[in-house]
């Protein structure tokens, strides 16, 4: 029986364009909602698909061909809000934690080190600092400490290295030459690095 010959695959219709994953919105994304991956034909609910998580967005893909469907950014602040002002049940409940991070902020606005005249006078040459970590069942602190004496405590933050950066600027402005080093212990570097895992290697303690 004879027909059309099948087209060969060619290497520009195998990576050449494909339809683009449709953005998202986070509170408008439905797991329940049907996609269709327009590469291989696959249908199927959005919750079905393969997922995979980023710092600012996560995407899902097509459970056949792997091609991705949707990419669904996290939530501003500012669209946490206005969601849950529309009545979001979703956002209503985020909106707690977006308070709760707020008021943090502002606390820690509060009592951060701000300038290098707030650290104290200090003797002696080849100053070595430490930075540690404290709970006392309230707050969480960053304790900057020379030997025992703590010479300034803030809240700490999560992955804080930025925060470690600039506190290690501040003793340089204050204690010049005899600044040595700022070294984080073992009970800071939970909330120093977090979850990123190459922060450790970009820490410099002089």
């Amino acid at each position: 029986m004879t027909g059309t010959p099948e087209k060969p695959e060619t290497t520009a219709s195998r990576y050449g364009p494909r339809p683009a994953a449709r953005l998202v919105s986070y509170y408008e994304f439905d797991p329940e909602a049907g996609v269709t991956c327009g590469a291989c034909g696959w249908k199927g609910r959005a919750g079905d698909g393969s997922r995979e998580y980023h710092q600012e967005l996560f995407d899902t893909s097509c459970p056949r061909c792997d091609r991705m469907l949707l990419i669904i950014s996290y939530p501003t602040d500012y669209e946490v809000r206005a969601a849950a002002a529309a009545g979001n049940l979703q956002a209503v409940e985020d909106l707690e934690g977006v308070e709760r991070a707020d008021a943090y902020t502002r606390r820690f606005d509060a009592v951060e080190l701000k300038n290098a005249e707030q650290l104290p006078a200090l003797g002696g040459e080849d100053l070595k600092f430490e930075w540690d970590f404290a709970d006392d069942g309230e707050h969480r602190w960053t304790l900057i400490r020379r030997n025992e004496r703590i010479i300034w405590r803030e809240l700490v933050p999560w992955e804080g290295l930025w925060r470690f950066d600039e506190v290690k600027d501040l003793l340089k402005r204050r204690y010049g030459e005899r600044f040595s080093s700022l070294t984080p212990t073992p009970a800071s570097e939970l909330y120093l690095y977090g979850d990123d895992l190459g922060a450790s290697t970009r820490l410099s303690t002089n």
